[in-house]
Order: C-alpha cells, then structure tokens, then sequence
C-alpha cells in the first residue's frame, strides 16, 4: 500500500513539473510558497457533489410528503421562488404570504426529480496538491419500502 501511495506521489509531483514547465513559469522560493499559500479557515469551503442521474425522476408533491416525510414542500419551494424572484424586498410575514400563494398557484410542473445520495466534499487545508479532497459529509435520504416478504422498511 505503501509503494503504490508513493507511487502516486511520484506520478503528482512529476504532473505537477511538467505543468508548471508547459506554462513556462520559473520555480518559486519557498518563501514565496509559504506567503502566497493562504492559512487554512476556521469553516472550511464545502462542495456538492450528486450523481449525474435522479434516483427517481418524477416525484410528485404529494409523495414527497408521505414518503420522504417532506412536509410543506410546495410551500417552501414557493417561498423559496418569491425570495428568489425579488432579493431585495423584505417581507413581512402577510406580504410572503401572500407572494408564496401566488407563485405556488402558477408553478408549471407538479413533479419534482429526487437524488437520495449527496455528497459534500472538502479540500485538505494541508495537502500541497488541488486533487486532495475528501468526503467530509453525506445525505442518504430513501423513502420507506417493503422488503421481499412485505415488512416495511424504513427510509
């Protein structure tokens, strides 16, 4: 294990010369490289990361508050398109209101696609490589089922 990680190192270090030679940049001091290098944040910068495909393509609304227990989903997708249409208008509680049922009154699909794995990905503050990255948290959200012998199954 240990030969193929060196390995591997080898094969970055080695990418990572060849690139900074093809872009005809001279080497840094190692000065340079500590004060351009930044010092790692308290909260460190997480990205999202999904599969290409849905887990389940057309959800409807009304499923997804009984399946996957996701209360008031139209109602929060509706907020969500009002705080989105108009971000710098503060509402009050009466005009959101209003605004919500407005826009969940015009809203053109009833469906809705479903991913239930997502992943949240983090970059090592102390690796001297861009491809260190690492699962830092992950979403499995399923909704409940029956097994073969008609159990349920929770999600």
């Amino acid at each position: 294990m240990t030969m193929w990680l060196e390995r591997k190192e080898k094969v970055a270090h080695h990418d990572h010369y060849i690139q900074r030679r093809l872009e005809g940049a001279v080497r840094p001091s190692t000065f340079e490289l500590i004060t351009i290098r930044h010092p790692p944040v308290l909260v460190p910068h997480h990205e999202l990361l999904m599969t290409r495909h849905a887990s389940a393509v057309s959800v409807p609304f009304d499923q997804l508050s009984s399946a996957y227990g996701a209360k008031d989903f139209e109602y929060c997708l509706g907020e969500y398109i009002a705080k989105a249409q108009a971000p710098d208008h503060h509402f009050t509680a009466a005009s959101l209101r209003v605004a919500i049922d407005r826009v969940v009154r015009f809203v053109p699909f009833y469906k809705v696609a479903v991913y239930h794995r997502i992943k949240f990905t983090e970059h090592d503050p102390y690796s001297t490589t861009r491809s260190a990255e690492f699962i830092a948290d992950a979403i499995h959200a399923e909704p409940k089922r029956k097994d073969k012998y008609g159990q349920p199954v929770p999600g």
